[in-house]
């Protein structure tokens, strides 16, 4: 996995986004978001998967035991994280 450049700042460097990861549905929106705001691609795609996990809801459920009724319905946070105005 490759990592973004070491920043002045002297923070260690954090793995660099992957494209892939986000659904094939919305990598193109994303990208051109990405695009015309001059941002990371991570910031546009952490909104979009978090927005679009709240528009699911509690229609996906996972169910952890066999033997009983068990439900979990995930919650889905995101937060991006950079410099000043970035």
């Amino acid at each position: 996995m490759a990592c973004a450049a070491a920043n002045p700042s002297g923070l260690p460097p954090v793995p660099a986004f992957e494209g892939g990861l986000v659904p094939p549905a919305l990598a193109p929106w994303v990208a051109d978001i990405a695009e015309r705001a001059q941002c990371p691609p991570d910031f546009v795609a952490v909104g979009a998967l978090v927005a679009a996990a709240a528009v699911i809801g509690r229609q996906v459920a996972i169910r952890p035991s066999r033997a009983d009724d068990w439900t979990v319905i995930p919650n889905l946070w995101g937060l991006a994280v950079g410099r000043p105005a970035s």
